[in-house]
């Protein structure tokens, strides 16, 4: 009987061990989920540093593409974002049409011969000195090579482009350009020609503007300074051009 008694409550306690057992495997399910829950979340946590560290590698690369200034301008160096375009062209379209220009022109932009940056109005490509000779307003050949560069940026969007001239502060007076004004537009006005003749660019796009000697970005106190001041700037608009009324100014289109 004892020994009977002894079995029955052997078997007993074996049932109630087995029982406690057969769910163990819910503790070992519990705890993988739970590492697997902090795994993911290592990683997650991981590719949000990693891409804030990408974002200010990027906007740091950007930043060192673009470079320059420009009377007339509110914005100087890299301004990302904008929106807004002429006919389709947006601020975020010229801000990637930039940087792809900035890379091809680098070696330009290392002699100041090319500055590209993007500001409230648009994109500004601004050439420096190498365009012309000092009084004059014939293009040279380094300045067409350039031109040539620049071009095809222009031809993918349909914006408006305002081509704007400026000059040192020298004094001239001849028949062709009785003041700095004259002489301004008229370099201005031989980009145009050119980018028109060569590339086909429609020419009902462009705007001409000459400032003259009025907005310089540098004093004129030396020639290295007054080279900087003698330059042309393109500009991609990011809107289109319209009157004191909000009206679009009639480009012949």
């Amino acid at each position: 009987m004892i020994r009977g008694k002894g079995g029955n409550g052997a078997g007993h306690d074996g049932g109630g061990h087995d029982g406690a057992g057969g769910m163990r495997w819910l503790l070992t399910y519990s705890d993988l989920i739970t590492l697997l829950m902090v795994f993911f979340t290592v990683l997650y946590s991981m590719s949000r540093v990693d891409a804030e560290k990408f974002k200010a590698l990027a906007g740091s690369l950007r930043s060192s593409f673009f470079s320059g200034s420009s009377g007339g301008s509110s914005g100087t160096g890299f301004m990302p974002g904008g929106a807004g375009g002429a006919e389709g062209g947006g601020g975020d379209v010229l801000e990637d049409l930039g940087y792809e220009l900035a890379a091809e022109t680098e070696s330009l932009s290392s002699q100041g011969s090319v500055s590209i940056y993007y500001g409230d109005r648009g994109l500004t490509i601004s050439l420096g000195a190498v365009l012309f000779r000092p009084g004059e307003a014939d293009l040279l050949s380094e300045a067409k090579a350039i031109l040539d560069k620049v071009s095809p940026t222009i031809a993918k969007v349909p914006n408006y482009v305002s081509v704007e001239g400026y000059t040192d502060n020298l004094p001239i007076s001849t028949h062709d350009f009785p003041s700095n004004w004259e002489l301004s537009a008229r370099r201005a006005t031989n980009v145009i020609h050119y980018l028109v003749d060569s590339s086909k660019i429609p020419a009902s796009r462009f705007f001409v503007v000459g400032y003259g000697e009025y907005r310089p970005v540098a004093p004129n106190n030396t020639e290295r300074n007054r080279a900087m001041n003698r330059r042309v700037d393109i500009v991609i608009l990011k809107a289109a051009p319209v009157n004191d009324q909000g009206r679009l100014i009639d480009t012949g289109k």
